[in-house]
Formats: C-alpha cells, sequence, structure tokens
C-alpha cells in the first residue's frame, strides 16, 4: 500500500514534468530520482496511477478543497471577495449512461459530455471549487453549493459572483442574493430580447473595446437599461 501523502506527491511530479496520459508514464518508472521525490524507491507504476480515479469519491474531492482552502486561501487570496463561476464541458467517448448532451463551445455543437463547475478567484487566479460529474438537474443548485462551501472554509460568503446565466434560473439567484452576493451575469437572451434592440435608437448605445486577444469582436456597441426579472 502507497501512503496517501506519498502518492500525492508521485501525482504532483508528474504534473510538474507535465505528462498528460498517465498511461505513457513506463519511462518513469525506474527513476530514482524521482521516487526519491515521492518518499519511495521508484513510482508506481501504470495501473495504480489510473485506478486510484476510480476509488475516489465526492467527498474525497470536497475534503481535499476543503483542507486546502482553510489553510491556503489565508496566504493565497486573503482579500478575496469575488470570484468566477462556470460550466465546462468535457467531451466523452464511452459510455454515455448517467450523462447529459451539452453544448461544447470548442466544436460549436452539442454532444454527450462531462459537465463539470469551476470557480476561481480572477487576481490570484486559484482554484477555489470544482465538482464533476453533473447532471442538468443538479446544474441550478450549483452556485448555491460554492457559496456554502467558502463560507465553511473562509467563514464568510462571497460579495461578488461572475457567472453565465445557463449556469441556472433567476429563481436560484434569488436564494443565494439575500446573503448578501452581489452578482454580474449575461441576461437570457430570446426572440423578445432581440426584437427589442432593434427598435432601440441610435443615440443610447456605447462603443467600448475588450482587451481580450483571444476574442474575435473585441469592439462592441451596448446600452445601459434598468429591468424587473421573473423569480
Amino acid at each position: 500500500m502507497v501512503p496517501a501523502t506519498r502518492a500525492l506527491l508521485r501525482g504532483l511530479a508528474l504534473k510538474w514534468l507535465d505528462k498528460e496520459r498517465r498511461s505513457h508514464i513506463r519511462d518513469f518508472n525506474f527513476d530514482a530520482a524521482l521516487g526519491l521525490f515521492a518518499g519511495l524507491n521508484i513510482l508506481p507504476k501504470t495501473p495504480f496511477a489510473t485506478d486510484s480515479s476510480y476509488r475516489t469519491q465526492r467527498e474525497h474531492h470536497h475534503r481535499l478543497l476543503s483542507g486546502w482552502l482553510t489553510q491556503l486561501a489565508p496566504l493565497l487570496l486573503p482579500d478575496a471577495s469575488t470570484f468566477c463561476l462556470a460550466f465546462h464541458p468535457i467531451p466523452y467517448r464511452g459510455d454515455p449512461t448517467g450523462l447529459d448532451t451539452h453544448d461544447i463551445a470548442q466544436r460549436g455543437k452539442a454532444g454527450t459530455s462531462v459537465l463539470t463547475f469551476v470557480a476561481h478567484e480572477p487576481h490570484s487566479h486559484v482554484l477555489c471549487y470544482a465538482n464533476a460529474p453533473l447532471t442538468r438537474a443538479e446544474q441550478p443548485g450549483e452556485r448555491r453549493r460554492f457559496v456554502e462551501c467558502w463560507h465553511a472554509s473562509a467563514g464568510r460568503d462571497p460579495q461578488g459572483l461572475s457567472c453565465d446565466s445557463t449556469l441556472g434560473p433567476y429563481s436560484e439567484l434569488a436564494r443565494i442574493n439575500p446573503r448578501g452576493s452581489w452578482f454580474v451575469t449575461i441576461r437570457r437572451r430570446g426572440a423578445a430580447l432581440w426584437r427589442r434592440l432593434q427598435e432601440w435608437p441610435a443615440h443610447p448605445w456605447r462603443q467600448t473595446t475588450l482587451d481580450l486577444p483571444t476574442r474575435r469582436h473585441q469592439h462592441v456597441r451596448y446600452v445601459d437599461e434598468t429591468v424587473t426579472l421573473r423569480g
């Protein structure tokens, strides 16, 4: 049996070497230096690396994240108050049992995928929360679960959350808003909203530039409006 701490050091060593595929690590099995780093004589072989992922459960992930935030958040992000939340679908080609079909942005179409949820602090880029796989039924409540996880670790609720409107209905936002958290999100788009935009006169529109090198359309127009949302 490999102790948990040494198994974690073994995984970190392969990550730092930028070894993406765990099934292609045989050339490191007899490296004495890597074994010494992990506190072993040599690194465990491929079956150990792949088998561990099947034995971990959500409880193990949650305990790891909670310990990470409790110990390191005061050092790495002591003034953290706002967080960026996002869903990220990972294409899956195995047995689709228990998985849903989600839009895969890189491909421009929907397909069977593992839906993951991540939350990070934008200034330090520290990953603060993650969960997978998620179904459509579990998707709306994931924001609230992150807020509760952060409160349990930091002792306070987040002040601001930046997220896409697909993260959940407005009624779910209303359940978190009384806790003192404000939101920056994309308004849900529909046929009625598009018609209203076409009818707007030219003078209220403003222009700005989004300084994002990877964004195709950097010069955009926007208009400020106060509305009441259902839910």
